[in-house]
């Protein structure tokens, strides 16, 4: 078993490297996802006790320079690579810590500067609420480990350690073999530290941080949509067009090797005002890709996990075999009314 894992660790590492070095443009920080989110909407499901998911992503963010006189509507980009680590100390509790190794800062020709660092904990609160209802907490600290704040083309983000806190909810259509789940984050960041690249005229820079989503499930293949946004507390003189908020759709699929992957298109719904300074570096677009890997350190929720596999292979095939019964009682129905009409015709 040992050796099997680490073969998977050893692809997995190197699957992650290819990520790195061969795809365009990766992803930056996502508040530490990990496979039961979206992409920035978490889940109030913990991933379960002694069971590690490390998760490469990537993402290109894009904007078209928007000035008249620029000629052809030139596009500007810029890239970072991220990756997570999520592991269940408890059955309610997971540790998350991200680092961003990479990032284009346009002048390194190999190794950009690194990003920033999030260290976080989830806690998923007993169900207390009905089978249906999770319910979770979750805590984070930023560290500003990047050379430059805000980053480019992403929401706002402080040059001193700053610290968050979000309210999960997560509703289950059908907890033993769920197609549907919805999704809802509320929460609020304290940022500290000063602008060192982009000042942005507000005294108080805290944020409300808000967002829903929604995951179906059909097959192996799961579709996901989300909207987020981050508000800032000063809002006298912005317009909540001007807060920085997205809209992001993708889906998610199994790859060989055990792996998982997930492609996403989001598309900024912020105002494109290039004289407003809150504004003017968002992306308008973005492209995603992520590749998780889970390992298993605790046999029970291993065979807990395969349970819950082959109900559902179970489900599928108890579906189809109703559908064929179906079938065979119609063309059974059908033979019999051509009995009845060639015998009629005979009398």
């Amino acid at each position: 078993m040992r050796k099997l894992i680490a073969v998977h660790f050893k692809i997995f590492i190197f699957a992650g490297l290819l990520i790195l070095f061969l795809v365009a443009d990766p992803l930056s920080a996502q508040y530490m996802t990990h496979g039961k989110d979206l992409f920035r909407v978490q889940s109030a499901e913990t991933i379960g006790q002694k069971v590690l998911s490390l998760n490469f992503y990537q993402a290109s963010h894009f904007r078209k320079d928007h000035d008249k006189d620029t000629e052809g509507g030139r596009v500007n980009s810029f890239t970072t690579v991220a990756v997570t680590g999520t592991y269940g100390l408890l059955k309610a509790v997971d540790l998350a810590v991200e680092f961003v190794p990479w990032q284009d800062d346009y002048t390194s020709a190999i190794w950009g500067p690194i990003g920033d660092t999030r260290i976080g904990l989830r806690y998923g609160i007993p169900q207390y609420f009905g089978k249906n209802n999770y319910v979770g907490l979750t805590g984070f600290a930023v560290l500003p480990s990047a050379d430059q704040h805000p980053i480019p083309f992403e929401p706002y983000s402080g040059s001193g350690a700053s610290f968050g806190a979000k309210i999960l909810y997560t509703w289950d259509a059908k907890p033993k073999n769920s197609h549907l789940k919805l999704y809802g984050n509320a929460g609020y960041m304290k940022w500290n530290g000063d602008d060192d690249d982009n000042p942005i005229p507000l005294d108080n820079k805290d944020q409300i941080l808000l967002g829903m989503g929604a995951k179906f499930s059909f097959r192996k293949v799961v579709l996901m949509a989300e909207y987020t946004r981050e508000n800032f507390i000063e809002t006298d003189s912005l317009a909540s067009k001007e807060q920085s908020q997205r809209l992001s759709i993708g889906s998610r699929f199994p790859i060989p090797f055990g792996l998982t992957l997930d492609l996403g298109y989001e598309q900024s719904l912020s105002d494109d005002d290039p004289g407003t300074p809150l504004v003017a570096d968002y992306h308008d677009w973005k492209i995603i890709a992520s590749i998780k890997k889970v390992f298993f350190f605790n046999k029970e929720e291993q065979r807990r996990k395969r349970m819950l596999l082959l109900e559902r292979i179970r489900q599928e095939e108890e579906q189809r075999l109703k559908s064929l019964e179906e079938d065979r009682r119609k063309v059974e129905e059908d033979i019999e009314e051509l009995k009845r009409l060639i015998e009629k015709e005979e009398d």
